[in-house]
């Protein structure tokens, strides 16, 4: 756990909450498309047991996981299907 609480706070940042703020901003576009659909790039860190010593990016795939299966509930009545690719 080498890393800062600067660099800690950007990982999350970048690999949880701005897939969710992004999603959200597409949502009304992705809803016209024939297949709407958005894919989410996971990582092994972020499964049970399969946690690494990166502190920060293994909360933030924890989290991505978490956040999908959210947005996967939020938008189905938008008919956008939304999974992760691990």
């Amino acid at each position: 756990m080498n890393s800062s609480d600067k660099e800690t706070r950007f990982v999350i940042s970048v690999n949880t909450i701005a897939p969710i703020e992004i999603t959200r901003k597409l949502a009304g576009n992705l809803a016209q498309a024939d297949n709407p659909r958005a894919i989410f790039i996971g990582a092994l860190s972020g499964f049970d047991n399969c946690a690494s010593p990166e502190v920060a990016n293994t909360a933030s795939k924890f989290g991505l996981r978490g956040a999908v299966q959210s947005l996967r509930l939020a938008f189905k009545h938008k008919n956008i299907t939304i999974f992760t690719a691990e």
